[in-house]
């Protein structure tokens, strides 16, 4: 694809139509909910965490195929991290798409790369950072 609809290229098709980490369940321990007021998508996160470790990651979320793609792509990254490098992983996340500049995002690797490709369509920034949001506001206070 080229153009446009490039951002919705087949990783992230696939990601929205076969969501990693999609439904709530019963054992998670920390949630959140974000809203983006410009579009109306909403999106919850769900974690388990036990010593200091995401053990499990959830999402649920009525939204565009760049949200639920994010959402899918951030479960799939946080699963069994530290929470202190899923809290960097975010903030780098952020950082990527708020700078107008060179930025290193060595953290893009694998499927990740795709948030690269999200990077030149800036009104698509909010939907991509809403999951990633939510995430830093389920996570326990330092």
């Amino acid at each position: 694809m080229t153009g446009p609809a490039s951002i919705y290229d087949e990783l992230l098709l696939r990601h929205h139509r076969d969501p990693c980490g999609y439904g709530i369940p019963d054992t998670c321990t920390h949630f959140a909910n974000g809203r983006n007021p410009r579009c109306g998508d909403e999106v919850t996160v769900a974690l388990r965490i036990e010593e200091e470790r995401i053990v499990e990651a959830a999402f649920e979320a009525q939204a565009c195929a760049v949200t639920r793609s994010s959402s899918s792509l951030m479960v799939q990254c946080i699963r069994n991290i530290p929470v202190t490098e899923a809290r960097e992983t975010a903030r780098a996340i952020e950082a990527l798409f708020n700078s107008t500049g060179e930025v290193s995002a060595d953290f893009l690797k694998g499927e990740m790369i795709a948030f690269n490709r999200l990077r030149d369509h800036s009104g698509r920034k909010d939907c991509v950072l809403l999951p990633w949001r939510g995430l830093l506001n389920a996570l326990p206070e330092r």
